[in-house]
């Protein structure tokens, strides 16, 4: 290169702490604007870039900076120009097609606005807790009791805003699951084809679901695939049973804690217990704790339970509870589901799971 020496520019202050990327696209090596370019033409549309993305000019670059990002900055951007790679505009020059490739201005403010308001609620413990103890560590979306702390497990507890551009006031804050949220996204409930629960104002419901049937819970098994649970308040017990019993199955992501409970209340009731209700089981116990081993803090809280019938078992009926079938042997025990030759999930055993029988 020719001319004066590159001297980098003074950084201005940021407008906040989050960063706006200049995105270099990863075929801009060998792009026919770009392949034969001399470098000081390369170098000048680099760092022009960053500057413009750092300082929110929606692809701007005025003609006075173009001498401090390269030394030969004549030819750099006449090149540029000759390549349409930029245009020229009233006082400076303008990426090509900058909204494209890179955040615009709106985009990013509304970003940072959003993180701003994020941070601002974690340090805010008292909202947290207020959300908390209206919504009893429920998700206002589907209802079902989140887990704090659950990483990325679909119970895992998350706050969000109801209206996405709204402000950090209780009215518009609501407890929800992971999934839920995920679902929602920066959308408002219309948009996202989602409803708002009425808060929890006491247990009732829980204990109701905790509490349902066995006939209720091999109806939730057996109707799984078909009446999917909807964010809808006016779901049956039924579809709120198998949606909490196959959210806890997935959180855990082995059968290993269901196995678990379903053998230790076997050994101290004698009863074998459905999936459905042991995932309600282990739920319950836990109750939002994260143990090293679940597996184990089950085991040892069921054989420590002074009454394994009132606590463990649903309410009698008029018919004693059902049992699953003998297992067959070919699928997995505790599931009755079987595998394929890689390991994956194939279905429920057309032998011995009741979901199929019924199907």
């Amino acid at each position: 290169m020719t001319g004066a020496p590159f001297i980098p520019p003074p950084a201005p202050p940021r407008e906040v702490t989050a960063v706006a990327w200049f995105n270099v696209d990863d075929s801009f090596y060998d792009h026919p604007k770009v392949w034969d370019a001399p470098d000081c033409a390369v170098a000048l549309w680099t760092r022009a870039g960053s500057w413009a993305a750092r300082n929110l000019t929606d692809g701007f670059v005025p003609a006075g900076m173009t001498a401090r990002f390269c030394g030969d900055s004549e030819q750099a951007v006449r090149e540029l120009l000759d390549r349409g790679l930029w245009m020229r505009t009233r006082g400076g020059y303008q990426f090509h097609d900058w909204a494209d490739w890179n955040n615009t201005k709106e985009a990013v403010r509304a970003r940072r606005s959003a993180n701003a308001r994020r941070q601002a609620l974690f340090r805010d413990p008292a909202l947290k807790t207020a959300v908390r103890e209206r919504d009893q560590d429920h998700c206002r979306y589907c209802g079902t009791r989140v887990l704090w702390g659950g990483g990325r497990s679909p119970i895992a507890g998350t706050y969000d805003h109801v209206d996405p551009d709204g402000d950090n006031v209780l009215v518009n804050l609501v407890v929800s699951c992971l999934s839920c949220n995920s679902k929602k996204g920066a959308r408002p409930l219309g948009q996202a084809g989602m409803t708002l629960l009425e808060p929890w104002t006491d247990n009732a419901s829980h204990n109701a679901i905790r509490n349902a049937s066995s006939n209720a819970s091999v109806d939730a098994v057996r109707n799984a695939s078909v009446n999917p649970y909807q964010s809808n308040p006016s779901s049956s017990l039924v579809d709120v049973v198998d949606h909490l019993s196959r959210r806890y199955a997935r959180s855990y992501e082995d059968d290993d804690l269901l196995k678990a409970v379903i053998d230790s209340i076997q050994d101290r009731t004698g009863v074998v217990i459905l999936a459905a209700h042991a995932s309600l089981v282990a739920a319950g116990i836990l109750d939002g704790r994260q143990p090293k081993d679940p597996v184990a803090y089950v085991r040892k809280a069921i054989r420590a339970e002074k009454d394994p019938h009132g606590r463990f078992l649903p309410p009698p009926g008029d018919e004693p509870p059902p049992q699953r079938p003998p297992w067959c042997g070919e699928c997995r025990e505790s599931t009755r589901r079987l595998e394929d030759a890689d390991g994956y999930d194939a279905g429920p055993c057309p032998q011995c799971n009741p979901k199929a029988r019924a199907s």
